[in-house]
């Protein structure tokens, strides 16, 4: 009978001890699971915050690229316009100098 007894005051406390192993098993794996949770967590936020950044990136180079396109046009029409400018100046340079040349020719033949 005193063995039985030793047997059962044994096996309660081996009972004890596994489940207090399993028990510390289960808080582990949980703390690792919210770990690694966390862990997800921030580098979904790291991956998050970059595509942010490359869009805003993208978005400044894209600006940069349509005012150099503005600047660009700006410069041709600014030309076209000199040019323009500086055709007319010599038009009307010929007119006056064809007028000259008939007012030379009309006081000539008089």
């Amino acid at each position: 009978n005193k063995q039985k007894k030793e047997e059962f005051i044994k096996q309660y406390y081996m009972n004890k001890v596994r489940t207090k192993q399993i028990q510390e098993s289960i808080q582990r794996k949980e703390e690792k699971k919210r770990r690694d949770e966390q862990i997800k967590l921030k580098y979904e936020k790291e991956v998050s915050q970059r595509k942010t950044e490359e869009e805003e990136i993208q978005h400044a180079r894209s600006e940069i690229e349509q005012w150099r396109m503005e600047q660009w046009e700006i410069m041709l029409l600014e030309q076209e316009e000199k040019e323009k400018k500086k055709r007319n100046e010599e038009n009307m340079e010929k007119q006056q100098q064809q007028q000259l040349q008939c007012i030379n020719v009309e006081s000539k033949k008089k």
